[in-house]
């Protein structure tokens, strides 16, 4: 009976032997199978990855900063199929185009814009300089001469271009389009200039230097002789206009009465003073036949003043009878000058009216008022009151 039991105990522990070995057989399937698997997914997500990445085509972009003339980037993987940034080339993560890009100026900013300190003004399309450009733009209300992506404000010429879409000749001082009546010059010569363009026709054209004889919007300087235009007289010489006069014999024109080059004197002639000037000038002109002129300077000329004087005279005078007056305003001082050494003088009584006269309004602060009245009293010292003005008045 023992022996029994202990055979069958025998066959119970051989069994039990048998079933461990069976489950370790098992377990190492079981482990081997997810190794396989592991590789598998490992292997899978690889070729996935792979898959992904080789469905961009992408290049490095490499970090920079920002200019005038380029946007600037993050170090970055740029998809040239897709247009997409991804920061790693794998295209795994994507970024914005925020994100990525950088700029001196707005992004959308297209036209001029002022930058930097010194305010410079540059032509920008979509966020950046556009060196390739040169012609003229408009910024708010005045407009600019670019050259390659820039306002260069040493430009002063006479430039051919668009502005507010006419194709036109324009005057540019210091890079910007003036819209003043003058004349100006390029490198073919001095130009007619009427509201900041060259006008091609035949005329008297003025600037700060005089008045010239003008031929198809040009200064003709081999002109010398007379020129007559809406009834009045013009005397050239080599092109400038020495002597003016109507046919009735009476001046016109403020220019014909005086020159402002003191530009930085709180006394000189503007449009709001300059008929206190003239109207005075040409009263003395009418009672005495006496042409006055004023040349205003902010230096001494370089010449002693009494070579310019004569000289200043003859070119404005030619061989009339005159009286010259040239008002220094770093002297703050007056000479006049009537005429001698071949130019028709005036007699001593008119010449001592006129510089009596200027010394007794001394005190007057505003210029043209000064010589305006000056020159008005000249003509009563010397010749009384006008009766038919006094009728008039009273």
């Amino acid at each position: 009976m023992e022996d029994k039991d202990k055979k069958k105990e025998s066959k119970n522990s051989e069994a039990s032997s048998g079933g461990k070995s069976i489950g370790i057989i098992v377990a190492a399937v079981v482990a081997v199978i997810a190794i396989v698997a592991a590789v598998f997914l490992i292997i899978n997500k690889n070729k996935n990855d792979k898959d992904e990445a080789d469905a961009h085509k992408l290049i490095h972009v490499s970090a920079r900063e920002a200019t005038i003339y380029e946007k600037g980037s993050i170090d970055c993987y740029f998809c040239t199929d897709c247009g997409k940034y991804f920061s790693d080339e794998k295209a795994k993560n994507e970024l914005s185009v925020e994100e990525v890009e950088s700029y001196i100026f707005d992004k959308e900013a297209n036209g001029l814009v002022e930058y930097g300190d010194d305010k410079k003004l540059y032509y920008v399309r979509n966020g950046v300089c556009d060196p390739s450009f040169t012609g003229f733009a408009k910024l708010i209300t005045d407009w600019y001469y670019v050259s390659e992506g820039k306002v260069d404000t040493t430009i002063t010429s006479v430039i051919r271009g668009e502005v507010y879409g006419e194709d036109a000749w324009w005057n540019v001082v210091n890079g910007k389009v003036e819209f003043t009546d003058t004349v100006a010059r390029n490198e073919n010569g001095w130009w007619y200039i009427k509201n900041g363009k060259v006008e091609f026709k035949d005329t008297i054209g003025q600037n700060d230097e005089g008045k010239w004889y003008i031929v198809n919007g040009k200064v003709d300087y081999s002109f010398s002789g007379k020129y007559e235009k809406e009834g009045i007289v013009y005397t050239i010489k080599e092109g400038r206009v020495t002597h003016a006069k109507k046919k009735s014999g009476y001046d016109a024109g403020v220019s014909e009465f005086y020159t402002d080059k003191g530009n930085n004197s709180e006394y000189f002639v503007n449009s709001t003073n300059e008929a206190a000037l003239t109207d005075g000038f040409k009263y003395y002109y009418k009672r005495t036949g006496i042409r006055p002129y004023l040349m205003i300077l902010e230096t001494l000329p370089s010449e002693s003043i009494d070579t310019y004087l004569e000289n200043l005279h003859k070119e404005i005078f030619g061989d009339d009878m005159g009286v010259l007056m040239v008002y220094v305003v770093f002297e703050h001082y007056t000479w006049v000058y009537g005429g001698e050494n071949g130019s028709n003088p005036i007699d001593d009584d008119a010449f001592d009216c006129v510089y009596n006269a200027i010394r007794r309004n001394g005190d007057e602060k505003d210029l043209a008022a000064l010589f305006g009245k000056s020159l008005k009293d000249a003509a009563v010292d010397m010749l009384g009151e006008d009766e038919t003005t006094t009728e008039t008045t009273n």
